[in-house]
Formats: C-alpha cells, sequence, structure tokens
C-alpha cells in the first residue's frame, strides 16, 4: 500500500457509491433478491471453483518458499489497486450510546487522533449496537437507543469516514438452510449499513477457516461484495493462520475476493511487530493490509510510529 500518513486529519474518500441517480426511482425491497442470490451463488461458486482450486493449490506450493524472503516477493499484481490511502482509524464506542446523549461524546475523541473512526457493529452478546429498518424486518437483537439513521446523520455532518467490523456468525459447519439463512440476514445488514453510513467493511468469522470450508466462505464474500458493490471488503484473519505456510491456498482464495485483510498485533512491543511483520512481508507485497493495534495507553504513539517507519501507513487502534 503506497502513501504516508495524512497530516490533515481529513479522511481519505474511498469512492463511496454515488446516489444521484436514485432520487425519484421506486423503492424496491431488495430482501427476496438478495436471498434467492446468496442460494444461487453457492451452488454456482463451488462448481466454478472446484477446479480453480485444484490449480490455485499446485500455484500455492511455489508461493510458499517466499514468504519472509524479500529478493523473491513478486510485485502486487496489477488488478490489485490499493482501496485506501493512509488509514489512520481510531475506535470510536457506541454500545452505550443513548437517545437523549450527544453521539460526539463517542466520536470527539477517535475524530481528532486519525483520519477515521473505527466501530464494531455487534456489542459483546451479539447484538447490533443500533437498530434499523433491516433489523426490526429481520428481528435481529439490538442493544440501546442509537438507531443506524442518527447514527448516518452524526457522521455526514462531521464528513467522517467510518470504517465497520461485522462479527459473522457464518459456519460452514451448519446444515445448508441455516448457513443460508445466517449469510443472507447478514448481508442484508451489512449492505443496508454500507448503502447509508460506512465507507467500508470488515467480516470476522466466527470459525476458523479451513480448506474443506474454503468454497463456502468465498461464497459469502463473493455474495457480501456484489451486495455491498463499491465499497471495499476486508477479512480480519489470525496471524497465525496467515504465516502458515500450509494455509497459502486458503488464504490466496480468500483474498482473490477480498479487497484487503486485517491482522492484529495487539500490545505488541518493537520487536514483537518486527517479527509479525517479516512473516507477513510476502502477502504484504501481494495484498493490501491494515494493522490493528490496541490502545494500552503505554507507549502507543511510539508503537505506531515504529509500524509507519517500518512502511506501515494503513492501521486501525481500538
Amino acid at each position: 500500500m503506497a502513501g504516508g500518513m495524512r497530516s490533515n486529519g481529513k479522511a481519505y474518500k474511498m469512492g463511496k457509491l454515488s446516489r444521484s441517480g436514485r432520487f425519484g426511482q421506486k423503492k424496491i425491497n431488495p430482501t427476496p433478491i438478495i436471498i434467492i442470490a446468496c442460494l444461487l451463488l453457492t451452488l454456482i461458486f463451488a462448481i466454478i471453483l472446484g477446479n480453480y482450486l485444484g490449480d490455485l493449490a499446485e500455484e500455492s506450493k511455489n508461493t510458499t518458499t517466499t514468504v519472509g524472503d524479500p529478493s523473491l516477493i513478486e510485485p502486487p499484481s496489477a488488478d490489485k489497486v490499493s482501496p485506501m490511502n493512509s488509514l489512520n482509524a481510531y475506535y470510536a464506542d457506541m454500545s452505550g450510546a443513548t437517545a437523549d446523549e450527544s453521539l460526539s461524546n463517542q466520536t470527539s475523541s477517535a475524530r481528532e487522533k486519525g483520519n477515521a473512526l473505527y466501530l464494531e457493529l455487534r456489542d459483546a452478546s451479539g447484538a447490533l449496537i443500533y437498530s434499523s429498518e433491516k433489523s426490526e424486518e429481520l428481528s435481529f437483537a439490538t442493544s440501546g437507543d442509537l438507531t443506524l439513521t442518527r447514527l448516518g446523520n452524526h457522521f455526514a455532518y462531521y464528513q467522517d469516514y467510518a470504517v465497520a467490523l461485522f462479527k459473522s456468525d457464518f459456519d460452514p459447519k451448519n446444515d445448508a438452510e441455516k448457513r443460508v439463512a445466517i449469510q443472507s440476514s447478514e448481508i442484508l445488514l451489512i449492505r443496508e449499513a454500507t448503502e447509508s453510513v460506512f465507507s467500508e467493511i470488515i467480516i470476522e468469522f466466527a470459525g476458523k477457516v479451513t480448506g474443506e470450508d474454503i468454497l463456502h466462505y468465498q461464497s459469502y464474500l463473493l455474495s457480501l461484495k456484489l451486495a455491498c458493490e463499491g465499497v471495499p471488503v476486508g477479512v480480519k484473519l489470525p496471524i497465525s493462520f496467515l504465516v502458515d505456510s500450509d494455509n497459502a491456498s486458503e488464504v490466496a482464495g480468500i483474498m482473490n475476493i477480498a479487497d484487503f485483510f486485517v491482522v492484529d498485533f495487539g500490545t505488541g512491543d518493537e520487536a514483537e511487530m518486527d517479527a509479525r511483520l517479516e512473516g507477513l512481508v510476502y502477502l504484504r507485497s501481494r495484498y493490501d493490509s491494515v494493522i490493528l493495534l490496541s490502545d494500552t495507553g503505554e507507549r502507543l504513539e511510539e508503537r505506531i510510529a515504529h509500524l509507519v517507519e517500518k512502511g506501515v501507513v494503513n492501521y486501525i487502534v481500538k
């Protein structure tokens, strides 16, 4: 990913889908269309990717030897244009927002520190942090008094660039009917959120991504990208999964669809971060990436400066 830290504190606008041509058009309920699309895509995707993944696995055997060796790194693919430019996002905890409280109490600190806001759309119990038309239609659990409309108006007023993490319940181990139901409802919720509020979305899958389940995850991601056209879609993946050479084909399969990956560096010091960056050198050269840091209040600025010095300009602080 190219570019340095933006000093003006303003978010880089990543090409949100234009809505100028939508005024005056009849509003169509997209729910049945998206559900049917998810069903069809699951079947079609499995057939199309069956042979493809075999070739991909063979190809990955050659690429795994390059991990950690900068002299053997291939240049990034020409079709993987960075969707971001120096994303410096800070966490805004909206889970406790009330109807009477000013939202700026939750967002002002994050807005002053970086050029984007980072939100997690579900709380510890799995409930959405806001209510919306789709959450009510789907009877999806919500918490607090915040509405998606109010959140969107707040971000629009401050011209915020907002990044959202959605922790998915999707599990390939479930039967087909349950998988489709979860996938469809989650994609409807995410589509609604990205269409009106958020500039990009990050998915964190509940289960461990394995080779035997790769088709299901790819189907989910492809359906999501089609539903959220024009919005970058990222995937949060464990660093242990990313650096394991046995997972090369699975990582490649996911990143052929996702726009970027997110990896959690936690509270690691400079030495720990350097070791992790070394293990990710090949993947970071090939795919767009974002580093997630934990804000412990101890030497955070020094850790960020160290990452920037090492060429990391896209990070999220929680």
